[in-house]
């Protein structure tokens, strides 16, 4: 899964839990980066053919300390994670992330469209680009997680998170 933490080595605890079967399994990860999204794994391997109903994730598990602070997770993917070195996709950099007011988009080839869209899938901008590089005036976005659908203009899309602070 990825998480996106404003502190420095932070526990993040994933629990698997089946409450027909009394069955439960947990495993910990700690976090490296501080403000940027990392990918974190756990490894349930040991488990054999665990099922559950449910997952619940605890950020900054067990730590006592400031209560004022935010913390995102995303990607929650069983299996094997996917190698993001070996995509065809163009390559891209979007930053600040997470952005107050604006999120500046810088790729290696012609940007012809942006849509943002929320996390109910409605899209709150469409931004004509034709060029290697935007600037995206996000500031009259509400405080949350947004989509950037990148559109080159050879035809290939490819789909960015943002926050929104």
């Amino acid at each position: 899964m990825t998480v996106w933490s404003q502190v420095p080595d932070m526990p993040v605890l994933l629990k698997l839990e089946n409450a027909t079967t009394g069955v439960n399994a947990e495993r910990a990860a700690t976090t490296t980066t501080t403000g940027a999204w990392e990918t974190i794994s756990f490894d349930f391997s040991e488990e054999g053919d665990l099922t559950f109903e449910s997952v619940t994730v605890f950020m900054n598990f067990n730590v006592l300390g400031d209560t004022d602070q935010t913390y995102y997770w995303d990607n929650l993917v069983q299996g094997e994670p996917l190698d993001v070195t070996q995509n065809d996709l163009v390559d891209i950099a979007m930053y600040p992330n997470p952005a107050t007011s604006v999120v500046t988009l810088e790729a290696s080839q012609e940007i012809a469209t942006i849509q943002i869209m929320n996390l109910l899938g409605q899209t709150v901008s469409i931004i004509e680009v034709n060029n290697t590089s935007s600037t995206v005036n996000v500031s009259q976005l509400r405080t949350g997680v947004y989509i950037a659908n990148v559109l080159f203009s050879n035809g290939s899309v490819q789909t960015m998170k943002f926050i929104k602070e």
